[in-house]
């Protein structure tokens, strides 16, 4: 019995391909451009900076709804980013 299927793009939290974490900047962008922290669930937000809340792998386990996860295994725009090591 699932309610949400996200269907974009499943982003974890690492460093890319520069050693940078890119990803983690743009998701604090959004968060203080948009004001996004007040949507995310407190559970998550009062344990971590609101742009972590934004990764799957912070925040998915203070979801209560059954979720059902699509994402490519081949994800060539995120695969591209990531360091050698695979992280």
């Amino acid at each position: 019995n699932v309610k949400c299927v996200p269907d974009a793009g499943y982003f974890v939290n690492v460093e890319d391909i520069s050693g940078a974490h890119s990803i983690q900047e743009f998701y604090s962008e959004v968060v203080s451009i948009h004001g996004s922290a007040k949507n995310l669930p407190t559970s998550c937000t009062s344990k971590l900076n609101p742009a972590l809340c934004f990764f799957p792998q912070y925040v998915a386990s203070h979801i209560s709804t059954p979720i059902f996860v699509v994402n490519s295994a081949y994800d060539r725009w995120q695969a591209s980013r990531v360091n050698s090591k695979g992280h």
